[in-house]
C-alpha cells in the first residue's frame, strides 16, 4: 500500500528508529509526559479520536508475518480424518516487536497475523500480545489489542456502528476504535481496533469470568460440528459437556423445546442478539452461517452469545432470496423460529428493537460522525471507494426497517434445509494456458484461444475446444476469466475472479480463496445441470501479456493450480447452492 495516507493537518507520522519503537511525548488531557497510562482499559476505545500505534520490528520477521496464511486441507481436515472434528489449528508465528500506542512505549511485544479474514499480505489483520514475552506487561489495564484491517468492509465504520448496536439492545458486545497503524515506517493506514473476548471482557459482562469461553467458526449444535467449538478458558478441563447438554436440549420434541434449552442457553439474550443479526444483515454471523460468534457459560451455567466478525454488515446485496425478517440456518435458530412460542418471542424481540434502537436519525447522525472522523487516515487512492460503500451503508440505515416491517408482514415460512457437514479430498491439478480480449459486461468479447489440461481423480481429463473469455465489469468488481472446453457430453468451466489491481504484465497472482485471485470448477450438463468438481487452491495465474485497461490487446497467460473438492453428507452443499444461484 501507498504510504500516502492522510492525517489531521498532514502532520508526520511517529518517528521511528531500526531497533526501538519512538516515544511519543505529546499529551492529551491530564496525562503528563512520561506518564504511565492510565489503568482504564476503556481508555483505547475512544470513538472521538483516532489513536496511533507504531510497531518497529524485524524486516524478516515482518516478511515472514505478513506472508504466513491458513491452508484449507488442514482447516477442514481430509476425507480419512472426518469433517469438523476439532477446532481449526492456528498457523500464525507470534514475533516480537517493540511497539508505541499512543505515545506509550512497550517492548517486547507478541504481534502475529489475525484471523480467517481479511488475509492481506501488504496490510495483514494483527493482533498485539503485550505479555506474551513479559508477563507484567500490560497497557491501561489491557494485555491484548486485536487491529482489523477492514479490508471486508471498505466503509471503514462498520463494524464499530454494528457493535454498538448490540450493545444498545443489551447484547455483550466488544468495544471498538479506530487506530493508524505504521510498521517499521511504513504507513498501513486506518485500522478497526476491536476489544478481545478475553477474561477483562468477562468480568465486565458476567457475574464471574471463570465459566467456560468457546469461540465458534463452523459451528453448530448439533453432534457433527460441536468439533470446532475452541475452547478458550479452563483448557486444561478436556470436558465439553456444556456443549452437549445444548446438543440434547436442541433436539428434544417441540413441547418440551422451549424450558429445554432455556436451562441451557439465556434465551432472553440470545433472541435480542438473534434480532440484531437480522437488522444488521449479518449473514456470516451464528444464526445464519453458524460462523463468527463466541458463546459464554455463566455462573448459572447457561449460555450468552457474543458476536464477532461484523466486517459484512449494513449491506444489502444479491440476497439469493434470503428473507429480511429472519436469519435460520444454525440449529438453535431454526429450531426456535419452527416453533411457535420460539418464534413469537423472537418476532417480540424483534419488533421492540425497531422500535427502540433503531433510530434511523441516530445511527445515520453517528454513522456521518466517525466516517468524518477516519476521514483523514484514509489512503487517497482508497478515496472514492470508501464513499461509494458509505453510500449503501447509509442507505442500508435509513431503508432496512421498512424492508424488516414488510417481510414481517407476510408471514413468511422458512423453508431452508439445514446445511450438512463437508469435508475436503484433493481431485488433482489444473492447467490452463489462454489469450483473450478483454471485454465488459455490456459488451463482451469474443471467446479467445485456450488449452484445458485437467488431472482429476487420478486420471487425465480430455478437454477439448477449449475456449478463454475475459470480462472486466468496471467499478470495484474483480475482472473474471472463464475458461470453457468440451469434455465427454457436458463442458468443464472453470472462473477465476481477479482483483484489479493485482493484474498486472509480468505478475505472478497467487490463486486461493484467500488470495488476490480465487477459482471455481464446475462441469456444466444438458438443461443447465452441474457437476461441483472444486475450487482452486494453491495455485498460480502468470500474466505474461496485457496493455491494461480499455487496451485492444490480448490478455495472455497460464493458470496452474490445485483443484479440492468439497464432499457433502445427504443434504446439498451450500457451495453449490450459492453456485446455483449465480452468487
Amino acid at each position: 500500500m501507498a504510504s500516502a495516507c492522510k492525517r489531521g493537518d498532514d502532520e508526520p507520522p511517529p518517528a521511528q528508529s531500526d531497533t526501538t519503537a519512538a516515544v511519543d511525548t505529546t499529551t492529551s488531557g491530564d496525562e503528563t509526559e512520561g506518564a504511565d497510562p492510565p489503568q482504564s482499559d476503556g481508555r483505547f476505545f475512544d470513538l472521538e479520536r483516532v489513536y496511533d500505534i507504531s510497531i518497529v520490528m524485524d524486516e524478516a520477521d515482518w516478511d515472514a508475518l505478513r506472508h504466513q496464511s491458513r491452508d484449507y486441507e488442514h482447516i477442514l481436515g481430509d476425507e480419512g480424518a472426518g469433517c469438523f472434528t476439532s477446532p481449526f489449528p492456528k498457523p500464525f508465528t507470534w514475533f516480537s516487536a517493540d511497539v508505541t500506542v499512543d505515545g506509550f512505549p512497550l517492548a517486547p511485544v507478541g504481534v502475529r497475523k489475525k484471523g480467517f479474514g481479511s488475509m492481506d499480505d501488504e496490510r495483514p489483520a494483527l493482533k498485539l500480545k503485550f505479555h506474551h514475552f513479559d508477563q507484567d506487561l500490560e497497557l491501561g489495564g489491557m494485555k491484548r489489542m486485536t487491529l482489523n484491517n477492514a479490508e471486508q468492509d471498505p466503509s471503514k465504520v462498520g463494524q464499530c456502528i454494528s457493535y454498538g448496536i448490540y450493545a444498545a439492545a443489551g447484547v455483550p458486545a466488544p468495544r471498538c476504535s479506530y487506530v493508524h497503524v505504521y510498521v517499521n515506517g511504513q504507513d498501513l493506514g486506518l485500522y478497526v481496533n476491536v476489544e478481545p473476548i478475553k477474561k477483562p471482557f468477562l468480568a465486565q459482562h458476567f457475574e464471574s469470568d471463570e465459566g467456560n469461553l468457546y469461540e465458534g467458526h463452523e459451528s453448530d449444535f448439533r453432534p457433527t460440528l460441536t468439533g470446532t467449538f475452541d475452547k478458550k478458558t479452563n483448557e486444561s478441563d478436556p470436558s465439553r459437556l456444556d456443549l452437549g447438554a445444548v446438543v440434547t436440549a436442541a433436539a428434544v420434541p417441540d413441547d418440551d423445546l422451549i424450558p429445554a434449552l432455556d436451562a441451557v442457553v439465556d434465551l432472553d439474550r440470545f433472541y435480542a442478539y438473534w434480532a440484531v443479526e437480522v437488522l444488521i444483515n449479518n449473514d456470516d454471523g451464528y444464526p445464519q452461517n453458524k460462523n463468527n460468534f463466541w458463546i459464554y457459560g455463566d455462573q448459572d451455567g447457561r449460555f450468552t452469545f457474543i458476536p464477532w466478525g461484523v466486517d459484512g454488515t449494513l449491506f444489502w446485496g444479491s440476497d439469493g432470496g434470503t428473507l429480511a425478517s429472519v436469519k435460520a440456518n444454525a440449529r438453535l435458530a431454526r429450531r426456535l423460529y419452527l416453533h411457535p412460542e420460539g418464534r413469537a418471542a423472537y418476532e417480540d424481540r424483534l419488533r421492540e428493537l425497531l422500535a427502540t434502537v433503531w433510530d434511523e436519525d441516530a445511527l445515520v447522525t453517528e454513522f456521518d460522525r466517525q466516517a468524518a472522523l477516519v476521514a483523514p487516515h484514509i489512503d487517497p487512492d482508497e478515496e472514492e471507494l470508501v464513499e461509494f460503500a458509505q453510500g449503501i451503508k447509509r442507505d442500508f440505515l435509513l431503508t432496512q426497517r421498512a424492508r424488516v416491517e414488510a417481510d414481517l408482514a407476510a408471514e413468511p415460512q422458512w423453508e431452508i434445509d439445514e446445511y450438512s457437514a463437508l469435508c475436503i479430498v484433493d481431485r488433482g491439478t489444473l492447467d490452463v494456458t489462454f489469450e483473450a480480449t478483454v471485454g465488459s459486461a455490456d459488451q463482451p468479447p469474443a471467446p479467445g484461444e485456450a488449452t484445458v489440461m485437467p488431472m482429476l481423480d487420478g486420471e487425465p481429463w480430455d478437454v477439448t475446444d477449449a475456449t478463454a473469455e475475459a470480462v472486466d465489469p468496471g467499478g470495484y468488481s474483480p475482472v473474471t476469466l472463464t475458461f470453457r472446453g468440451t469434455y465427454g457430453e457436458g463442458v468443464l468451466a472453470t472462473q477465476v475472479e481477479v482483483d484489479r489491481d493485482a493484474l498486472q504484465a509480468g505478475a505472478q497472482i497467487r490463486v486461493d480463496d484467500w488470495e488476490d485471485a480465487k477459482g471455481l470448477v464446475v462441469r456444466l450438463g444438458e438443461a443447465g445441470n452441474f457437476d461441483y468438481v472444486g475450487f482452486l487452491h494453491q495455485g498460480t495465474l502468470s500474466i505474461d501479456a496485457w496493455d491494461g485497461e480499455g487496451s485492444p490487446e490480448p490478455l495472455v497467460g497460464s493458470l496452474h493450480a490445485r483443484v479440492i473438492g468439497r464432499m457433502c453428507g445427504a443434504d446439498q452443499c451450500i457451495e453449490d447452492i450459492e453456485f446455483a444461484r449465480g452468487q
